[in-house]
């Protein structure tokens, strides 16, 4: 019997672990395409798509990098993670100070993501569990 329920155990183990790492070669893949083929989209910009299907969807023009203007890229930075220059995609400080004000507020009251979070978020969250995440606006 505990031979059995062992097996089970390893088995179930293995399961979890090479989901895992299937999970990490698909992201790992997206990544690597993306480095040569231009994001057209994300799972948000699909969903505001599915959102407004009967209503006009403003024509939008991507802009080359190189076009935008530099004080534009620094106040968008500036706005969404002013530590971006100071941290290597994961900003640690924030995090655990979001971890701090959640914990003594019993909830969700602050994060910590940077630029480099919010963008993974963006590109390789799914659209069904982009709907689910929204809150609802009545």
């Amino acid at each position: 019997m505990k031979n059995g329920l062992a097996r089970r155990l390893r088995r179930a183990v293995l399961g979890v672990v090479l989901l895992a790492v299937f999970w990490h070669l698909w992201v790992l893949g997206n990544v690597l395409v993306w480095t040569v083929v231009p994001v057209t989209g994300t799972s948000f910009m699909r969903l505001r798509a599915v959102e407004s299907a009967l209503t006009v969807i403003p024509e939008q023009q991507w802009v080359p990098y190189e076009k935008i203007a530099e004080p534009v890229i620094r106040a968008v930075i500036a706005a969404e993670d002013d530590r971006f220059m100071e941290h290597s995609g994961f900003d640690w400080q924030a995090m655990r100070r979001a971890f701090d004000r959640n914990r003594r507020a019993g909830g969700a009251v602050a994060g910590g993501s940077t630029i480099s979070q919010q963008l993974a978020k963006t590109c390789f969250c799914r659209l069904r569990a982009a709907i689910c995440a929204r809150p609802k606006r009545r």
